[in-house]
């Protein structure tokens, strides 16, 4: 499995991992999920 962080794939991609990470490391999740909920 290739990460391809290119083109359309990357604003996907970014958007996972922000929210990967945050479920992984379990820090600023509210302020993270918040964004995510205006966006």
């Amino acid at each position: 499995m290739r990460i391809q962080k290119k083109g359309r794939l990357s604003g996907r991609f970014s958007a996972w991992n922000i929210r990967h990470d945050a479920h992984l490391l379990g820090v600023s999740r509210p302020t993270i999920y918040q964004r995510m909920q205006r966006s």
